[in-house]
């Protein structure tokens, strides 16, 4: 991740036009304070739930993109449905879960939805 940062801040692109997918907890602090949008991309042999929803309570909902990858373990199609379910579980307030799941995402990429 510092190597792709290092390759971004020389470009000088702004960090508000991008997006750092795969985003773990190793990863999280550097690429936050980078200040790109981050991609939390969810399965069930990666970033799980109950991880995002301690990221989301560290960090708010305002720079997160959640969504999903098939992984190893396959039954990555179903993860930002679960990921949901983990953040009403915590008490997220729905429009939190909507910018985590949809309005960030549309946001960024100016989607005409």
């Amino acid at each position: 991740m510092e190597r792709v940062i290092d390759i971004l801040v020389q470009s000088g692109i702004e960090p508000g036009k991008v997006v750092l997918d795969h985003i773990n907890r190793e990863t999280l602090e550097m690429a936050w304070d980078y200040g790109s949008w981050l991609g939390l991309s969810c399965c069930l042999d990666k970033l799980s739930g109950p991880e995002v929803v301690e990221f989301y309570k560290e960090y708010g909902p305002d720079r997160f993109i959640v969504n999903s990858e098939w992984g190893y373990s396959g039954g990555g199609n179903r993860s930002v449905p679960k990921v949901v379910v983990d953040l009403k579980a915590s008490n997220a307030p729905t429009e939190d879960i909507q910018k985590l799941v949809f309005d960030n995402a549309k946001t960024v990429f100016n989607l005409p939805v």
